[in-house]
């Protein structure tokens, strides 16, 4: 388990960047994936959203009072589902438990795509 301090200065840091996110979360027969970025970092509440499309249309709210937070691995086995995407695809991972009622949400950072770095 993570600090909620170094979780909420990751959450901050990806705000401040408009980093994009890939968000997912498999609760009681729903499961939720979408690419986005965060609209709003709170110690009480975060708020995400989804490029081009207006925050009174779709957004996802959750409520961070009593969360538990981690950052994991990338590296380690798959934290999530993600169709169609490599573990690669992905830099830090935060794993959100939130309570009351124990939904997880798993924001991962996505990178736009494949960095070659040619040789010297």
């Amino acid at each position: 388990m993570s600090s909620s301090s170094e979780a909420f200065e990751q959450l901050n840091n990806w705000k401040s960047k408009s980093t994009k996110l890939f968000l997912h979360s498999a609760e009681n027969g729903l499961t939720v994936w979408c690419v986005g970025t965060l609209q709003h970092v709170a110690s009480s509440e975060l708020h995400f959203g989804i490029e081009g499309i207006d925050g009174r249309d779709f957004l996802i709210s959750m409520v961070t009072s009593f969360a538990d937070f981690t950052l994991l691995d990338n590296r380690d086995s798959s934290h999530f589902f993600a169709l169609g995407r490599e573990k690669t695809d992905f830099g830090t991972v935060l794993q959100i438990d939130l309570r009351p009622g124990g939904s997880r949400v798993i924001l991962a950072e996505l990178f736009s795509g494949v960095i070659n770095v040619p040789p010297k």
